[in-house]
């Protein structure tokens, strides 16, 4: 349950993903911004942002792709869209590596167009302090190591409070599951955990992958079945989730391998990934 940097078999898929996804945000948030004396929300002279928040930046290390890098270099490239994004890292020593390295870079970013904030904060105390304008819009990511229920619940609050903000998760089903039948073992295995330290997970108890996608509040929801990740071995599932309430967003191309949860497959990897003890 740990959310420090972190770097396996997959990440090369993540990133990809991630890369593409950025791809038709930029699109999709250039076209609004663009076009907003046409639709019914007129925005004329108020402050309007799009918004970027990376809940785990992670250290960016330089020369290797990573969230930040990927973001910072998609973002500086629209010079049409006032941006703002936000590079959150709780760890000190993370979190300092990632400001040296910022720095570093930024003399070869053009960073005219954005406003970026590098901020030492757990997610769950930070999220709440980005006010939001009216007619905000954008894109969360998160991608923790683990799975802790908190830092869920305070993206759950913000995109509530968000709704025109689109969500993209790197979800741990394999440590939902664990902390699940930890609780509901209501044992204590050699010793390991003592039975206040078992309390501690009744947080978990009855709540599955379905609970967290019902908990998003977004009216689209897409998944990407680890399945394609056709040789990489891992012993954890990630699956990535993207929500969004535009009704018009396409996921074709490079992104077609997203199935949506409405549809007959979108209901096998749910019921996959929230009960069975492997996934592929």
């Amino acid at each position: 349950m740990n959310n420090t940097v972190g770097h396996s078999e997959v990440t090369p898929f993540k990133q990809k993903d991630l890369d593409n996804i950025l791809s038709v945000q930029i699109k999709k948030t250039r076209y609004v911004y663009k076009n907003t004396d046409k639709i019914s929300w007129s925005i004329k002279n108020r402050e309007v942002y799009c918004y970027f928040i990376d809940c785990s930046a992670g250290n960016m290390i330089l020369g290797q792709q990573t969230s930040p890098s990927m973001f910072l270099k998609k973002l500086t490239s629209v010079k049409d869209l006032p941006i703002k994004l936000f590079l959150l890292e709780e760890n000190p020593k993370i979190y300092s590596q990632l400001v040296d390295n910022f720095n570093s870079c930024k003399k070869e970013l053009d960073t005219s167009n954005m406003k970026v904030y590098i901020r030492n904060h757990n997610m769950n105390k930070y999220l709440p302090k980005i006010r939001l304008g009216e007619y905000a819009f954008g894109l969360v990511y998160f991608d923790p190591n683990g799975f802790k229920l908190e830092d869920y619940e305070a993206i759950f609050n913000f995109l509530e409070n968000n709704p025109r903000m689109d969500v993209l998760l790197n979800v741990s089903t394999t440590q939902i599951k664990r902390d699940r039948c930890l609780y509901k073992k209501k044992s204590i295995d050699n010793g390991a955990l003592t039975k206040a330290q078992i309390e501690a997970f009744r947080k978990y108890d009855e709540f599955y992958f379905s609970t967290l996608l019902d908990r998003l509040n977004k009216k689209y929801i897409w998944l990407r079945d680890n399945i394609i990740l056709t040789d990489v071995k891992s012993k954890h599932n990630f699956v990535m989730v993207f929500g969004t309430n535009t009704g018009n967003y396409i996921m074709d191309g490079d992104l077609s391998h997203f199935a949506s949860k409405d549809d007959k497959l979108g209901g096998k990897l749910i019921k996959k990934y929230n009960y069975t003890k492997e996934g592929k």
